[in-house]
């Protein structure tokens, strides 16, 4: 019975780990669908302002105030804009595509994110773990659950070889007869017949002399030192994750709160300042497509600032034991 309950245990300790590991699945593909869509939004408002910004040119073109050659450098950058906002779209839609199965959703089902990449990443800062909230893991406590059935056969096996006391009882009822019939005591005639009542009671001893069931015992002890060397394989790991986890948290929230002080405005009035001093002709279209591109690359760089942040968060709530 001792075995068969700590078997159950480790059943259920088992379904916990398969849920541990599915939530951080679920929100690290959250997390980079998210991530991705922000993407298309920079992206998309690149291309509008970069469609804006040909017409304009063209316009001049036409009325002799520019140069052909800059029209037909913003047309080859609004071409290769389009052709990169198509890719990152194709990355959305297969990043959802991705995140509908966890979420048992078919692929046909309409989905939508309801939090963005910021908001995820503006969540409460996860405190540090300590043992206590290590030892709570549930791949810790499915190490311990093993360590203990281990145990439990053990004793199974060692009670199997000792000796065995049974006690038994019996009783039996025999009714025999014959179609003859003879002479009765009283000196009728009676059917030829006999009955008879057996009881039986007694012991029986099992003395293990040569069999004491020890190639049992010594694989069920080999098999608990197998299980307490993974346990603290699993502890050392589980403090290892831990540690690595909350490293990585805190390198990445700083990470994130270096764009936003001041990295990303300043980055974006750079951009606005140089277009409006080539509308006014003091500006060439190079230095417009080159600070174009510095801005694009601080969103991309801010994006996958925070993708890492929330991948971060992610792993220490996993390396926590979090489910919820």
């Amino acid at each position: 019975v001792q075995t068969a309950e700590r078997t159950v245990r480790v059943a259920e300790v088992s379904i916990e780990e398969e849920q541990r590991v599915l939530v951080a699945e679920v929100r690290l593909r959250y997390g980079a669908a998210a991530a991705v869509i922000r993407e298309v939004g920079v992206v998309d408002e690149t291309v509008l302002a970069a469609q804006q910004q040909l017409r304009a040119v063209r316009a001049r073109v036409e009325a002799g105030n520019a140069p052909p050659l800059e029209a037909d450098l913003l047309e080859v950058e609004v071409r290769r804009l389009e052709a990169a906002r198509l890719i990152t779209v194709g990355r959305a839609e297969a990043a959802m595509a991705q995140l509908k199965p966890l979420l048992a959703m078919g692929p046909g089902e309409p989905l939508l994110l309801r939090d963005s990449l910021e908001s995820l990443t503006a969540a409460i800062v996860i405190p540090r773990a300590d043992a206590a909230v290590v030892g709570g893991r549930s791949d810790v406590q499915q190490a311990e659950a093993r360590v203990a059935l281990a145990a439990a056969r053990v004793d199974q096996a060692q009670r199997e070889g000792r000796a065995d006391l049974s006690l038994f009882g019996t009783y039996m009822r025999m009714d025999n007869g014959f179609p003859q019939r003879g002479f009765g005591p009283s000196g009728g005639l009676e059917r030829v017949r006999g009955r008879f009542d057996y009881v039986a009671i007694g012991a029986a001893i099992t003395l293990p002399l040569l069999n004491r069931n020890q190639g049992q015992v010594a694989a069920a002890r080999a098999e608990r030192l197998a299980a307490e060397a993974r346990r603290e394989a699993v502890q050392r790991a589980a403090g290892a994750e831990t540690a690595a986890a909350d490293a990585r948290n805190t390198r990445a929230q700083q990470a994130v709160q270096a764009y936003r002080d001041g990295v990303r405005e300043l980055a974006r009035r750079n951009l606005d300042v140089v277009r409006q001093t080539f509308d006014l002709g003091r500006a060439t279209v190079f230095e417009v497509l080159a600070e174009q591109k510095r801005w694009l690359e601080v969103e991309q760089g801010y994006t996958e600032a925070l993708r890492e942040a929330w991948e971060a968060r992610v792993a220490l709530t996993r390396a926590r034991g979090e489910t919820k």
